[in-house]
């Protein structure tokens, strides 16, 4: 839908044209981004196969830490592009992605806070897997 929007949009010289295929260049950004964080959060959670196919069901797919997971990626795509704005335009376009940028960065590290420790304390298997923590006294003499 998006690749086509861009091809049409500039087909007909009306504004309701052009608002209906940006709606269309909207949802053709906003579903992407946001099923790429479902996807990813479904492969950290682990996805149920049996004889090489899906066994779980939608339900499954969509579940709460699938869709934190879409709104994970979904604002820090939005954050990025606002910075990326910031960077690379000038003028009002600039200005107002400047303005934009810090207010999407907060809600953005706080959900992708938020959605990173719930995939560690519910599906780490091995503990707290985040860094390597070794009391001085676990040191072997050789790393001395």
């Amino acid at each position: 839908m998006r690749g086509v929007s861009f091809e049409y949009r500039h087909k007909v010289d009306t504004p309701r044209w052009r608002e209906t295929w940006d709606r269309c260049i909207e949802i053709g950004s906003w579903v992407p981004a946001f099923l790429w964080g479902v996807i990813f959060a479904n492969l950290v959670r682990g996805v149920e196969i049996s004889d090489m196919q899906y066994v779980g069901g939608l339900a499954a797919i969509f579940d709460p830490f699938a869709l934190l997971g879409g709104l994970v990626t979904l604002s820090l795509f939005l954050t990025h592009g606002a910075v990326f704005l910031a960077l690379k335009t000038a003028g009002d376009y600039q200005r107002r992605a400047m303005a934009l940028a810090p207010r999407l960065a907060v809600p953005s590290a706080l959900v992708t806070v938020v959605w990173a420790v719930w995939a560690q304390a519910a599906h780490a298997r091995q503990g707290w897997t985040w860094g390597s923590w070794r009391s001085s006294s676990s040191r072997s003499p050789e790393s001395s």
